[in-house]
């Protein structure tokens, strides 16, 4: 029978019962034949309950049994016999400690009714408590003669007794007392009745819920499935049980279950509807499901951030989580390491962030869950809790992750829109999955970190230079990493396995071999730890050494269950060991036959080691030095005493000289090197050196020195020679030449022309010489520098052809030249030392060629640097005869000083044999190299190269072509020519005078002394190598005169050694000349201190039709003296003409005219001489108003001049910077 079944016979037993009783008590038709009696009564009670399913049990007076139905007797397991005659209030379990009697028990029923169940205990015969509930209680005659207890055995069916209770419950409080939602509707679904407990769960009010239709308070989601229920229950369907939702007046949904019926009403036929609210049980799934889907996202996330979204996700199905953070503390520091917010701007705000942060720490320090409304937040920031926050969420839940009682991070969602959008169920779901969230991420952060170790321990174990492998207890292996496989492999011819044993037994393993590790691992099993070295051989002959160290792996209950060996190779150290016993004794047998004296001392001078070479320098034997004191042996000189000193400042000290003193007292000079030794903490404890006698190398320098000072010596007396030599030979030739030029400007017939032009010729050939010996002498002395200007090197190649074009046609040979079209058009040259070395190749290739041709070429060489400057170029001129040629053994001996291919006395060319050598110095000055290939009778091409750097257009000076000044035509110069030499004062005088000059003449330096102070002069030319006064002392007498107007003095000499310029300069001359002396020079010179072909009644007041700085005058200076002497002097100008403007300013304020005329007239001679045109113009402009005694604009065109001379600095300095970038 079914329990449905059962509770339905129950309940019609129960009515049966009930009425019977009911009947018993108040009898009005006694059954037949029994009358009114009380026994008829009795007996037909107990037959009616005899077969009861009910417990049924009469008693007497006193409360024993007198009579119990079957039911009875098996509930509490004994016979009908057994249970009579035991009193049955004894039976029952005492209440609260009182003991029950029949008296007793009648007086707590009339109490309570008879219409009230009791519920009893009563023992049984196992002693078990039986548990009855007393329906019925009959007493017979009041109790006097006893009385009858009816009662269910609610032990035994209780499930059939709750639900009896629940059936009465219902049949007694019909639908306004039950727990389910109860409503009914007419066919329409139009609310009729619905029940308390509905109108409590949806908060309907009655007059609105009568006026909608159940099927629209089914949301949405549910209600078409709720419409097809509700035609097919229409129908005669019995669909039984169904989930849905029902929507309350305040958006909550409330899950239901239940059933539909249909029935009949006055209204006709209406649909009942029966729900249970299981919402805690669909939430409580929800919460079951989300505590699971968490637990295995775990293995679906590769990574944490993965995770961390998947969270996110789940969460988002069961709660309003559109803004979710996720924050984990790392480093004792709350970390935001997710965050997903419907407002990421907001969060990106770091006001917001740290109040955030600090909500967050917050709840952490409370450790516990936090629900706050936008009004808790307030009072959280009123009472500094937490820092100001832009903008305040609505909602806000904090909940700690905790995981094994540890805060490890906290979960937050917020609303900043809606206020009901997270209730306290979602509170206490979050709340409950927190600790899973915790869990996963604890252990998905445990796994990554336990990943990364692994994966570094691997990377360790794989990449490790270690042999490393471990064996079990049967001494197979079970890992290994990949080194120990390649060395087995090397080893064993294969590779090794897991799970196998090797003991290979060849030529290079020994069953002794495989023994001894055998005994190592069986040690170590045994739970000690070995370490040995162990030799292998790989191939014939190589042996390879490891260090082994064995260790036992212990399992978790101690036992050692394999064993680990790691290996390293020792063989290097091993053969560092071999390498090092052989050093010592190598070292041994150096230091016994060591020749110099080795040394070690400790701090305070104790000897501790010397050599044996000990005994031969000093014949002490190591013995009697060991442990002295070591100033015992060498001088104790000043120069010792600081020795340590400088040992203690620099660590060491080398080449230091001492002298060391021998057991017989003699002296011996010693050069030492010493330093400090340091122990192993790097502390200094000890010095260390090596002693070598230098007595034969002091012998040998002194020897050299002397050899020194002669050859010194005997260069000063070259130079000197040369000096005078140069002189001597200079001043002749000056006469010569010079008057050569007097008389080729005479009237002479044709043999006489003739003659002159021989002579000419011959003199200049003379002077080629002496310049070629004094170029030589300039570059061995390294006084030769290259003065390098912007020029197109076509102009150069024209110069050499107009030279030598005339000598080329004489003798019938081709002349021409080449330039190749990668050479640029301009370049940074020495166009004198250029044309020097181009003219002595071109005139030998004139020389010995008899006819033909001869070519210059000019092309760029590639060059091989890796990074060439940017511009530097090489370039090769080569020129090609068709000469007689040279042999090779001729073409070694060429470029060699005094050094020719002939140089019989019956030689057919003539030379000095200095020409090529003098070029190879200047290529080598020009960073270049020269050269010569030629085969006998057919030729030679003779080629330099030099390095350059090509210039621009802009960079070049033009210079004006010389225009020869023989007449001044409107002024006459006064001029005191100074020399001792009666030719050179009568040439001089000639070629000034022929120009249109007043020329005084003085033989000596006191008679040019005696002749200014009588009369002034506007330029002096003075000797230099006089009797007596020569013209330096003499320029600095006349410069110590204090004249009114000191002219310019230049100096006039046959030096012309490198250096002497700069001393004639220095000396106070204004300018250079060199001997022989040639009247355009002469002339030009006149031209550049102011006296050429300028107009000399110009008006000064013009200053805007001259320039500040005549480019002319400079370039054609530059070609006389190079752009080095111009860039010197304008250098010396701008000091002097300072200190000149200073002393004239000076002057003025005192109106001492005399002073200023003095300085004035010194800066206008400068001024012209350079070409500072404007600066020379006004100071002759005021030198001439105040020889008129004119001072009315005086200190007006005193600024004037002042402010002309900053302009010259001005463009002067420009002009520098601009030609040396040019050039770089």
């Amino acid at each position: 029978m079914n329990s449905s079944e059962q509770l339905s016979a129950l309940k019609k037993e129960n009515e049966r019962l009930r009425a019977e009783i009911a009947r018993l008590r108040h009898p009005q038709n006694p059954p037949e034949g029994l009358g009114q009696s009380d026994s008829i009564s009795f007996a037909y009670l107990q037959n009616s309950l005899i077969h009861a399913e009910l417990l049924a049990v009469s008693t007497d007076e006193e409360g024993k049994i007198i009579f119990c139905n079957h039911a009875f007797s098996e509930a509490v397991g004994r016979s009908p016999e057994e249970v009579r005659g035991r009193n049955l209030f004894e039976e029952f379990v005492p209440l609260r400690g009182e003991k029950l009697t029949i008296h007793r028990f009648i007086e707590l029923t009339a109490k309570r009714g008879v219409s009230e169940n009791i519920k009893r205990s009563i023992r049984t015969s196992s002693g078990h408590i039986l548990t009855i509930n007393i329906q019925s209680i009959i007493l017979h005659d009041q109790g006097r003669q006893g009385l009858t207890v009816i009662a269910e055995d609610i032990t035994q069916h209780k499930r059939v007794q709750k639900e009896l209770l629940q059936s009465n419950k219902k049949l007694a409080e019909l639908y306004d007392n039950a727990y389910d939602l109860i409503i009914v509707a007419n066919q329409d679904g139009k609310v009729i009745f619905a029940n308390k407990a509905f109108y409590d769960k949806l908060k309907y009010r009655q007059k609105d819920l009568e006026q909608r239709s159940f099927l629209n308070i089914v949301q949405e989601p549910y209600r078409q499935n709720a419409e097809l229920l509700w035609k097919r229950v229409l129908s005669g369907e019995h669909p039984g049980k169904f989930r849905s939702a029902l929507e309350s007046s305040g958006g909550e949904r409330i899950h239901v279950s239940g059933t539909l019926t249909t029935g009949m009403q006055d209204e006709g036929v209406v649909v009942r509807g029966v729900f249970h609210d299981i919402s805690d049980q669909v939430r409580s799934d929800r919460a079951r499901s989300l505590y699971y889907s968490i637990t295995n996202l775990v293995l679906q996330s590769p990574n944490l951030d993965h995770l961390y979204y998947n969270i996110h996700r789940e969460l988002r199905k069961a709660v309003d989580a559109e803004d979710l953070i996720i924050a984990i503390w790392n480093n004792e520091e709350l970390d935001f390491v997710y965050q997903d917010s419907q407002h990421p701007d907001r969060m990106e705000n770091p006001q917001q962030r740290e109040a955030l942060m600090d909500l967050s720490d917050y709840a952490i320090s409370l450790n516990r869950p936090l629900f706050l409304h936008e009004d808790d937040i307030i009072e959280l920031r009123e009472a500094n809790v937490i820092r100001s926050m832009p903008v305040l969420p609505k909602i806000w839940i904090g909940i700690p992750l905790q995981t094994r009682g540890r805060v490890v991070g906290i979960l937050v969602l917020q609303n900043f829109d809606k206020e009901d959008s997270l209730s306290s169920r979602d509170f206490e779901l979050l709340d409950f999955i927190s600790g899973q969230v915790a869990m996963v991420v604890e252990r998905k952060r445990n796994d990554e970190e336990l990943r990364d170790h692994t994966g570094r321990l691997k990377a360790i174990f794989e990449s490790s230079t270690h042999l490393i492998w471990s064996v079990d207890s049967d001494f197979r292996l079970t890992n290994f990493n990949r080194n120990f496989e390649y060395t087995f492999r090397s080893h064993f011819g294969a590779g090794p396995v897991v799970g196998e044993i090797y003991n290979p037994l060849d030529q290079r393993i020994t069953q002794q071999y495989l023994d001894q590790w055998k005994e190592k691992y069986l040690e170590v099993f045994d739970g000690n730890i070995a370490h040995f070295e162990a030799k292998m051989r790989f191939g014939k002959d190589v042996d390879i050494w490891k260090s082994v160290y064995l260790n036992p792996i212990y399992r978790e209950d101690g036992s050692i269950r394999e064993v680990s060996g790691i290996a390293h190779d020792i063989t290097q150290r091993r053969k560092s060991e071999i390498a090092l016993l052989e050093s010592e004794e190598k070292f041994r047998t150096i230091f016994e036959s060591f020749q110099d004296i080795y040394f070690r001392c400790r701090l305070d001078g104790t000897i501790i080691m010397i050599s044996p070479s000990i005994r031969e320098l000093t014949a002490y034997e190591t013995y009697e030095v060991l442990g002295k004191d070591i100033t015992n042996y060498y001088l104790y000189d000043k120069k010792t005493k600081n020795l340590i000193r400088q040992l203690v400042k620099n660590k060491r000290v080398r080449n230091f000289e001492a002298t060391v003193i021998k057991k017989n007292g003699q002296l011996i000079p010693c050069i030492c090197n010493v330093r400090l030794v340091g122990n192993l903490s790097g502390k200094e404890t000890e010095i260390e050196g090596v002693v070598r006698d230098i007595t034969k190398l002091k012998e040998t320098t002194q020897a050299l020195q002397k050899a020194k000072d002669f050859a010194e010596q005997s260069l000063r007396a070259k130079e000197a020679f040369l000096a005078n030599m140069s002189h001597e030979i200079r001043t002749p030739m000056n006469g010569v030449i010079s008057m050569i030029d007097l008389l080729a400007d005479t009237s002479l017939n044709g043999e006489q022309a003739d003659y002159v032009q021989t002579i000419k010729h011959s003199s200049e050939t003379l002077l080629t010489i002496l310049n070629d010996i004094l170029d030589l002498s300039k570059i061995e002395a390294g006084k030769m520098q290259l003065h390098k200007t912007a020029l197109p090197i076509r102009q150069v190649l024209e110069k050499l052809y107009s030279l030598f074009t005339q000598q080329a046609s004489f003798k019938n040979i081709l002349f021409r030249y080449q330039i190749s079209e990668e050479v640029p058009e301009y370049l940074w040259i020495d166009e004198t030392r250029l044309l020097q070395i181009m003219s002595n190749l071109t005139a030998n290739a004139i020389k010995f060629t008899e006819e033909g041709e001869i070519v210059i070429q000019i092309e760029k060489v590639k060059r091989d640097a890796p990074k060439p400057v940017e511009r530097e170029l090489t370039i090769r001129v080569a020129v090609h005869d068709s000469g007689i040629g040279i042999s090779k053994k001729d073409q070694k001996a060429l470029f060699k000083n005094f050094n020719q291919v002939d140089p019989s006395t019956s030689k057919k060319y003539k030379g000095t044999g200095l020409g090529l050598s003098i070029a190879r110095q200047l290529t080598r000055l020009m960073q270049g190299d020269i050269g010569v290939d030629s085969v006998p009778g057919k030729g030679s091409t003779f080629w330099f190269t030099f390095l350059t750097e090509e210039a621009k257009r802009e960079a070049v000076v033009e210079t004006p072509r010389e225009e020869a000044i023989t007449v001044f035509s409107e002024i006459t110069p006064k001029i005191l020519v100074v020399d001792d030499n009666s030719i050179n004062r009568k040439v001089v005088s000639e070629l000034l005078r022929k120009s249109g000059c007043e020329v005084v003449l003085a033989s000596s330096g006191e008679e040019a002394i005696r002749t200014v102070q009588k009369r002034s002069f506007d330029v002096i030319y003075m000797d230099i190598q006089m009797p007596k006064m020569d013209g330096i002392e003499a320029t600095r007498r006349i410069r110590a005169l204090d004249l009114a107007e000191t002219p310019p003095i230049v100096a006039l000499t046959a030096y012309s050694l490198p250096g002497d310029k700069e001393k004639f300069m220095a000396a106070g001359m204004d300018d250079y000349l060199s001997k022989p002396i040639r009247k355009n020079i002469i002339t030009k010179t006149a031209s550049l201190l102011g006296y050429g072909n300028e107009d000399a009644s110009a008006e000064p007041e013009k200053p805007v039709e001259v320039q500040i700085i005549n480019w002319e005058t400079l370039a054609s200076l530059e070609k006389y003296g190079g752009k080095e002497l111009v860039f010197e002097s304008l250098q010396e100008f701008e000091m002097e003409a300072k200190e000149l403007l200073a002393d004239a300013a000076s002057a003025l304020k005192k109106n001492d005219y005399p002073q200023i005329l003095s300085k004035l007239h010194t800066l206008k001679g400068n001024a012209g001489t350079l070409g500072v045109e404007r600066v020379a113009q006004f100071a002759k402009l005021i030198e001439g108003n105040l020889k008129n005694q004119d001072t009315t604009n005086l200190t007006k065109d005193f600024k004037t001049l002042k402010s002309e001379f900053q302009k010259f600095q001005h463009n002067y300095n420009q002009s520098i910077n601009k030609t040396n970038k040019e050039h770089v």
